[in-house]
């Protein structure tokens, strides 16, 4: 068991930095209550026949976001603010949600209630009404008829019902997503022989000075999140470095742990655990891990580059000591890698 509490204390190091909190809510969106979206990747919805397989380009109604899509009082409704940028929205009407990767959902719109000038304030007030047209600004009730929030992870489009990304859309939106993973840290991997497109997951690195008091972690406590950003690949490649004082140079292998979970299909059922941990169990896998470079930008975040090449192994095979199927990451690079330097261990 004490290798199955590597992994767990893994992920909840990785989420304490990365943790949602999911918030009901009536009426006009509560900014700050974000969907129950994962960062995960799943699989594309199920094709509707008529619509999505023959999907053609349609006005395109609004950019959104898992954030800035709010729960609504009952699971599967949601709301949020909309600036129409082109097209017409009714209530009644179904919409549909894509993204460039290819998921979609259909929803319901079920209320609208559009920003209207008010003379008594001086400011805008919401007035009910029966359609959202391009250019106004209003609070609008969505419920799902198909398909899953769990897809989506990020940004997606609003868009006619059966309408799909248009071309030049979905390479902006997919060059905007690069270029925000990118602030974050590039990743240049090798999985198995092959590219293994991947980004630092959002907030997922972490140098946390005086331990984790909620893990019971009382010594320096360094973590990194790395996930794939090719659907449907949803695994994550996750470091843990205790002890360990800020500076250049190569890791010791006693200190550094790693997990490799999640579904490179997307499915849930085809979800795998692989690690490392110095020890026999682990006499298969290995890890090599340098820093080549640190840098306190200010007390809070700081910025590295690092190396690594690990084999992980798979963790039934290490609990039972039989040996098993492993995977190997080589020739790895993080670059500018940005850190999140906590002084509290709260």
């Amino acid at each position: 068991m004490k290798h199955a509490r590597l992994l767990l204390a893994m992920v909840l190091a990785a989420a304490a930095a990365n943790c949602d909190k999911k918030t009901k809510a009536t009426g006009a969106p509560t900014p700050g209550a974000p969907t129950p979206g994962t960062p995960t990747q799943g699989t594309p919805a199920a094709p509707t026949p008529g619509k999505v397989g023959s999907a053609t380009a349609g006005p395109l109604l609004q950019k959104v976001s898992t954030s800035t899509l709010y729960l609504g009082a009952k699971d599967g409704e949601y709301n949020t603010l909309l600036e129409l940028s082109s097209g017409t929205i009714n209530v009644g009407a179904t919409i549909d949600g894509v993204d460039t990767a290819g998921h979609r959902l259909s929803f319901k719109v079920t209320k609208i209630a559009v920003d209207k000038p008010d003379p008594d304030s001086g400011g805008d007030k919401q007035v009910d009404a029966q359609r959202l047209s391009k250019g106004e600004k209003g609070a609008v009730d969505l419920s799902i008829v198909s398909g899953s929030m769990r897809d989506f992870g990020g940004t997606f489009f609003l868009v006619d019902a059966g309408a799909a990304l248009p071309a030049d859309v979905g390479a902006a939106a997919d060059a905007e997503t690069q270029a925000a993973a990118d602030a974050n840290g590039i990743v240049t991997c090798t999985l198995d022989g092959a590219p293994w497109p991947a980004n630092v997951y959002s907030s997922g690195s972490a140098f946390y000075k005086n331990g984790i008091k909620m893990l019971k972690i009382a010594e320096p406590y360094f973590s990194i999140t790395l996930l794939a950003n090719k659907a449907p690949d949803g695994r994550q490649l996750m470091f843990a470095v205790r002890g360990w004082t800020p500076t250049t140079g190569k890791l010791d292998a006693k200190q550094v742990e790693v997990a490799f979970t999640g579904s490179a299909t997307g499915v849930q059922a085809d979800e795998k655990f692989y690690g490392f941990k110095a020890g026999k169990e682990y006499s298969a896998a290995n890890v090599a891990v340098e820093v080549t470079r640190w840098e306190l930008k200010r007390p809070d975040q700081a910025r590295a580059d690092i190396t690594f090449s690990t084999k992980v192994l798979d963790l039934k095979a290490a609990i039972s000591g039989k040996g098993g199927d492993t995977h190997e990451f080589a020739n790895c690079k993080i670059a500018n890698l940005a850190v999140a330097v906590h002084e509290r261990n709260e």
